[in-house]
């Protein structure tokens, strides 16, 4: 009995663990317009922001295609902003939690 027990854990444990890994995306991103928009360092002051143009609708817990108005890094409901003097389709900019606005960086691949 002791013996099938103790299987009985390692066997959970083997599973547990192996179910558990957690997914790597490649970079964080924003999709907006069908277009993955990949964060950067770089902060924008609200002088910058021109206008609200939508909110992230979807949080991406594990890697897939990614949908319109999601990410992988920013929740529900985060804002996302056009910059003033810079095409939508180049850059947009995103008000994290904390009020932080970040730039980022169009994937045109």
């Amino acid at each position: 009995m002791k013996k099938y027990l103790l299987f009985l854990i390692s066997t959970s444990l083997l599973f547990f663990s192996g179910c558990s890994s957690s997914t790597s995306w490649a970079f964080q991103f924003v999709n907006y317009n069908g277009v993955n928009y990949i964060l950067t360092d770089e902060e924008v002051s609200e002088e910058e922001i021109e206008e609200k143009i939508g909110e992230v609708q979807q949080y991406l817990e594990t890697e897939q295609d990614s949908l319109d108005l999601s990410s992988n890094i920013y929740p529900k409901g985060t804002e996302i902003y056009s910059i003033k003097g810079i095409k939508v389709e180049e850059h947009i900019a995103v008000k994290d939690k904390e009020g932080k606005i970040v730039k980022l960086d169009a994937d045109n691949d």
